[in-house]
């Protein structure tokens, strides 16, 4: 053990050092932010070491610490506390130190100071509802208007730390050998309840800290991994989100909806009673006296070891010299790693702005580089220094739309939670495949995707994927299949979620949309145009109607978020094969590329993603209907509506022509519509400018931006183009 002593003992000494020196006045709570620094490199070399019996020790006096800075207890009892656990782990470890067995049982003890401690300090002042499950955090307001950037930085990193201990324990529920993973979670969730305990949010640091007592126990051998251990894992991370959500609402200003903590704290309980031996040794009367003397030898006995094993004493020198030295080397590295890779933290709102300046700066060059007086410079150094300045500033907008990106994998390991509990729901066998999770993607449709993924994931278990005995009978494996795909396709990325249950009922589909008018029975459609159906608002063909889907209001969410980040969404179903769901989307909703077209004096954008193809159409193709002259054309033995934007906008037009205008097709559901423009300018890049409240009436527009002229150009959004044009066309009839 001279190991672990010459690395241990001077963060003892240091730590000894500074609870002598501590004085239980409120000047002095600096010193306890360095305590706590030392604990946590006490804690780091007593977990190399396997000794988590005084790791459990520390958390007391984290606790303890904890209640003084919250001011739950008094600065006098909380100390007296901490330096009662800290002389007990000083005894445990001296005896350590000589190799001897401790002559108590440390954790027996450890869990007596525990309940002393519990019993003497009241509850914490968090407010209790009606609902004595049900909770509210506290924080001291001083601290939200001083450190709310620590409190932010908190719960963001806490987030993180979730997700991955979420992952973490799905990849255990599939491998339980994985020791590595278990050693994962419980330094996250270590580091949740260390900063908890800080901050004052007891009810994180109390759930947190039982969960951590779980982890312990499989890590230490007291239990076996079963399935109460992770019922009571994932149920303890579904109760921190949602208090770490109420936190949220706090910092905002916004009143907190109470959290139900109860069942969490119930089955984490029921959990650790499991690794609790069914003999619980006797504490001896006599411990303190023992350890009194214990202490009073310490120096004698050690003093006694080094005269009588002189060599001991030369090799524990030397050893500390060569930890100095590697320590040394190790620092030299760590600061050359963090020289070469350095994690910055910045607000998502400063990037915001500062991608919005730098699209300013490309459309106020693009502007310049249209000036007639810049475009006949003849010089040709000038040229050049233009020409630079060209390309920087693309290049730093490249840059800076690259740090907005993150992988969707953040978003499918979320998804693998809802697969893995709600195939338990149902009792079904499925197992979730996932590619392409290092994609990137801009946080604006990080942040909303997940929503229309999860309805879809849901519907594809509840509705799609049949039972095991469904399944036998139809001759297919036990266990169903979801698949998450993610992969980039030009300037777009294409999220694919693919079953391999039953597929869709496209008769079941028809006949509802009949019974809910939104066809007529006599109607040919398309599969396309038929499965289009069920994104619509109440339209469910469910037999039964789950806590999970049946409603019909599922899948018209997914449109509407869908369509919200210019997206696209199609279908493809085999019956007795499955269904997949292909969504194409932007990288991200800050600049797209765009086909800008005039109309008049007018420009427009359409987003080139909702563009089929543009068309002159020749004068035999273009048709009337019901009196309605030049009113469509036929594209691939389509007929095709041409809706002319002059008269969509009720402005003056040059063409009203259809076979001397340029028609663009775009396409919605897999129905295509020719809007018709007089000409085509070219495509270009476009930063997306808000139009702000004073214009949001305006119809089937999303937003506005700067073109290379100076003028402004309203970008359209065919989905309501759309939509607006069918009801014109239903109000007609």
């Amino acid at each position: 053990m001279i190991n672990l002593q010459t690395t241990l003992q001077p963060l003892r000494d240091e730590l000894n050092l500074k609870l002598q020196v501590v004085q239980p006045k409120e000047e002095d709570i600096p010193v306890f932010g360095e305590i706590l620094r030392v604990i946590e490199q006490i804690d780091t070399i007593l977990n190399h070491h396997e000794l988590t019996v005084f790791v459990t020790a520390n958390q007391l006096i984290r606790f303890c610490i904890s209640e003084c800075l919250t001011e739950n207890v008094s600065y006098e009892q909380g100390l007296a506390y901490v330096k009662k656990i800290n002389t007990h782990i000083d005894h445990g470890l001296s005896m350590i130190y000589e190799g001897s067995e401790l002559t108590w049982d440390f954790a027996t003890t450890v869990l007596e100071l525990k309940r002393e401690i519990e019993t003497q300090i009241p509850k914490s002042p968090e407010l209790k509802t009606s609902d004595e499950d049900s909770v509210i955090l506290s924080i001291n307001q001083d601290m939200i208007e001083t450190d709310s950037n620590l409190i932010v930085e908190f719960i963001n990193e806490s987030d993180e730390f979730l997700c991955e201990s979420e992952s973490c324990l799905l990849e255990l529920e599939k491998d339980s050998t994985r020791s590595d993973l278990i050693d994962k979670i419980f330094r996250m969730i270590h580091s949740i309840k260390g900063a908890s305990g800080f901050i004052g949010v007891i009810a994180i640091e109390s759930l947190s800290h039982q969960m951590e007592d779980l982890l312990a126990g499989i890590r230490d051998k007291k239990r076996t991994i079963d399935p109460l251990f992770f019922n009571a894992c994932f149920k303890t991370i579904d109760v921190l989100r949602q208090l770490f959500g109420q936190l949220k609402e706090i910092m905002q200003g916004k009143t907190p909806i109470p959290v139900r903590i109860g069942e969490a704290e119930a089955i984490l309980q029921s959990s650790l009673s499991v690794q609790e031996t069914s003999r619980k040794p006797e504490i001896p009367k006599n411990i303190w006296e023992q350890s009194e003397k214990i202490i009073s030898n310490i120096q004698e006995i050690a003093d006694e070891i080094r005269s009588t094993t002189p060599s001991i004493r030369q090799q524990e020198v030397h050893q500390k010299q060569e930890i100095e030295n590697r320590k040394s080397k190790i620092e030299d590295i760590v600061k050359s790693e963090t020289d070469i890779l350095e994690m910055v933290k910045v607000p998502a709102k400063k990037l915001d702005e500062l991608s919005e300046l730098i699209g300013e700066m490309v459309v106020a060059l693009s502007v310049l580089s249209q000036n007639r007086i810049i475009a006949e410079i003849k010089d040709r150094e000038a040229k050049e220094r233009l020409d630079q300045l060209y390309k920087v500033s693309e290049h730093l907008r490249d840059q800076i739309l690259g740090i907005r990106m993150f992988p969707v994998g953040n978003i499918f390991s979320k998804l693998s939670r809802q697969v893995r509990d709600l195939s338990q729901k149902f009792n079904k066998q499925i197992e979730l495949h996932i590619e392409g999770a290092e994609t990137l993607v801009d946080k604006s449709i990080i942040d909303r995707i997940y929503t229309p993924l999860m309805h879809l994931v849901r519907n594809a278990i509840d509705h799609g994927i049949e039972s095991a005995n469904e399944r036998l009978a139809k001759g297919k494996p036990a266990q169903g299949h979801v698949n998450l795909i993610a992969e980039h396709q030009g300037d777009s990325i294409e999220i694919e979620i693919r079953d391999d249950g039953k597929g869709l009922d496209r008769q079941a589909i028809f006949n509802k949309a009949v019974e809910k008018e939104l066809a007529k029975s006599t109607d040919v459609l398309s599969d396309q145009q038929v499965f289009a159906f069920i994104f619509q608002a109440g339209l469910s063909t469910a037999k039964e109607v789950t806590d999970v889907s049946g409603r019909g209001v599922g899948m018209d969410v997914v449109k509407r978020e869908i369509d919200h980040l210019r997206g696209k969404i199609s279908i493809t179903s085999t019956p007795g094969k499955g269904t997949a769901f292909s969504i194409k989307l932007p990288l991200t909703t800050s600049i797209i590329d765009g086909l800008v077209v005039r109309v008049g004096h007018y420009q427009f954008i359409f987003p080139i993603l909702d563009v089929h193809m543009v068309i002159t159409p020749k004068s035999e193709y273009v048709k009337g209907v019901h009196g309605q002259e030049g009113a469509y054309f036929l594209l691939a033995k389509e007929l095709v509506p041409i809706i002319p934007l002059y008269r969509f906008f009720e402005i003056k037009g040059d063409i009203t022509d259809a076979t001397k205008a340029i028609i663009v097709v775009i396409h919605d559901e897999s129905k295509k519509y020719g809007v018709m423009v007089d000409e085509l300018l070219h495509r270009q890049q476009i930063v997306i400018k808000s139009l702000g409240n004073r214009f949001a009436t305006l119809q089937a527009v999303t937003g506005g931006t700067i073109l290379g002229d100076g003028r402004v150009g309203l970008i359209l959004d065919p989905s309501e183009f759309i939509r607006h044009y069918r009801l014109v066309q239903d109000t007609n009839r």
